[in-house]
């Protein structure tokens, strides 16, 4: 029996657009650092250095946020298999103190 696909979260289709977007302005910026490494060579270091904290300054944002996400949900499906209801990330026994 075939099942249909899951569906995208949210999530996920704004990682997939963040990382299209990177790739796109990589190959862009690498065509302009190129570029400006044939016509004024002096200045492709300051180029190529700008490239790389445009794209990588959002890319590492997102992703971290995305795992920090996906961290937090596999944590609630964890307690919600084990049978926890409690929202004691600590680990530890009342008022604080370890068991």
């Amino acid at each position: 029996m075939v099942t249909p696909p899951e569906k995208m979260s949210f999530s996920k289709a704004v990682l997939l657009l963040v990382l299209g977007t990177y790739f796109l302005g990589l190959f862009l910026g690498m065509f302009v650092v190129v570029r400006i490494l044939l016509i004024t060579p002096e200045y492709s270091v300051q180029a190529f250095m700008a490239l790389l904290s445009y794209i990588g300054a959002p890319t590492g944002v997102a992703l971290a946020f995305y795992s920090w996400k996906a961290k937090a949900e596999n944590c609630i499906k964890i307690k919600g298999s084990l049978g926890r209801d409690d929202d004691d990330d600590d680990g530890g026994g009342q008022d604080g103190q370890d068991v």
